[in-house]
């Protein structure tokens, strides 16, 4: 059995260059490298901490969106593990990003 892993924060070249991140992303956040990647996977595993609430970074929050669209959700192909954070609302439009284009595309996006 081959096991494939895609570890989404070292997927794409961290840079305080935020043109160099742009490249990479480009412009529909669903052609970026990891929308791409969640495309063909079986399972969604979600790793949270105690530093950052995934709900209230706008990247986070798109890749939980297409992994619902991508029947990523269900039992036996979700596991959340890490620091229980969550809140009882989540307002996708009050979520940060470290570039405000990227908030703007992906808010066109849903």
């Amino acid at each position: 059995t081959i096991v494939s892993l895609w570890i989404c924060a070292t997927a794409i070249y961290q840079t305080q260059d935020k043109s160099v991140i742009a490249r990479s992303i480009g412009g529909d956040p669903r052609q970026a490298p990891f929308a791409v990647a969640l495309q063909s996977v079986r399972r969604f595993c979600v790793v949270r901490n105690e530093a950052a609430d995934m709900y209230k970074r706008i990247w986070c929050c798109w890749e939980a969106f297409l992994a619902c669209e991508f029947g990523l959700l269900n039992p036996g192909e979700l596991t959340v593990v890490g620091a229980n954070r969550f809140h009882d609302e989540v307002h996708i439009e009050t979520a940060d990003a470290t570039n405000d284009n990227d908030k703007q595309m992906i808010l066109q996006h849903l």
